[in-house]
């Protein structure tokens, strides 16, 4: 593919474009602007294996909105800190999750636009980077809707037994004793009990970010009372606005009727979720993890499905993945698996990284436009 180089006056320094992210969506982003380098090519076929995406398509992002030729930094986990010396002197800035405030304004005078992947300005001063001069995109992603939307599908199928429910009604065993069908209706003729829903129910999140966000104003409609536990409280008016109570883990793991998932899995995290945790939990809960497998003791749920001190596990992410044929929590009753498929097909994130790259280019086409618009 024959490159586009933007056309830069002599005078005008090469475009940068700081990564502030050590991330597999950001490194994806750093491909698509400067293309592979090094491992990339086999890292993309790995990502996105076993799906049938052309990866070639990510490394051709950056050409079609006229970015060849920027410099693109991409900051590794250990330089992570040291954010706003590593990136002065930028132009652009993405991120995920990294905080952009003072220091890195000052560092990166010129700085023209933060584009952050996710709808949550959380972490950027939003006021300091607009007096900068700069401006800042927050992109909707619908990989993470789709994750909330999984969440909330694992909770009323847990909620409502809806495998058990399927397996049943399609079998002709029932108690012909029992069942009295009246003008062809017989309700709940399997005869299953603990059937309920979301209405009223008491929600724990654990970890409040984009995705909790997201199925929390998700919820909200199904009347549901949502309660969420993280290291720093959100606003007030955030708060009110997705109807959230703030409170301690414990606290959230005993009162809630269902325990949603939704932290980072760091060292501090792994195995969060052990035997005391789910001993804390109100007998007969359900548990939901759509978040990362390794926070989860999956021996200690296994052992908490069995003894009936949990109802239900709804699980998408898994440890390890693939899941195991051998695991025991694949015998333990009351379970519903999905192979970490909550976020949709993996070529979902190659249009995120490309309506990203759109918003990038944008701002040095404007540029342009505005020089020559000055020659005139």
């Amino acid at each position: 593919m024959a490159e586009t180089k933007m056309t830069e006056p002599a005078d005008r320094p090469v475009p940068v474009i700081t990564i502030c992210d050590a991330d597999p969506m950001l490194r994806l982003a750093a491909i698509a602007l400067r293309g592979a380098r090094g491992d990339d090519d086999r890292w993309l076929t790995r990502y996105f294996s076993p799906e049938p995406v052309d990866v070639s398509a990510v490394e051709g992002i950056g050409p079609r909105h006229g970015l060849a030729g920027v410099e693109v930094r991409a900051l590794s986990t250990a330089e992570e800190p040291r954010l706003a010396e590593l990136s002065a002197g930028s132009d652009i800035l993405i991120c995920r999750r990294a905080a952009i405030g003072t220091a890195e304004l000052a560092a990166s005078p010129a700085l023209r636009r933060v584009v952050r992947l996710g709808s949550d300005a959380t972490g950027l001063d939003l006021a300091a980077i607009r007096t900068a001069g700069a401006d800042v995109i927050c992109m909707e992603r619908p990989s993470l809707a789709y994750t909330a939307e999984h969440a909330v599908l694992l909770m009323l199928a847990a909620a409502k037994n809806l495998v058990q429910s399927d397996a049943l009604a399609r079998d002709a065993r029932w108690d012909r004793n029992r069942v009295f069908p009246i003008d062809g209706v017989a309700y709940n003729w399997p005869g299953l009990s603990g059937l309920g829903g979301l209405f009223n129910a008491k929600i724990g999140m654990i970890g409040m970010g984009q995705v909790g966000l997201l199925v929390a104003e998700r919820l909200r409609p199904f009347g549901a009372r949502l309660l969420y536990a993280k290291r720093h409280r959100l606003p007030a008016a955030q708060e009110a606005q997705y109807g959230l109570e703030f409170t301690t883990r414990d606290d959230l793991l005993a009162r809630s009727d269902i325990v949603s998932l939704h932290a980072r899995w760091t060292p501090e995290t792994e195995g969060m979720m052990n035997a005391a945790a789910f001993a804390r939990m109100k007998r007969g809960a359900i548990f939901i993890n759509t978040s990362r497998g390794f926070l989860v003791d999956e021996a200690a749920l296994a052992d908490a499905l069995t003894s009936g001190q949990l109802g239900f596990a709804a699980l998408d992410t898994h440890a390890p993945e693939p899941r195991a044929a051998t695991s025991p929590l694949n015998q333990a009753p009351n379970t519903i698996f999905t192979p970490h498929v909550a976020g949709g097909s993996r070529g979902v994130l190659v249009k995120e990284i490309d309506d990203l790259v759109k918003q990038v280019g944008a701002v040095f086409s404007d540029a342009e436009a505005d020089d020559e618009e000055d020659r005139n």
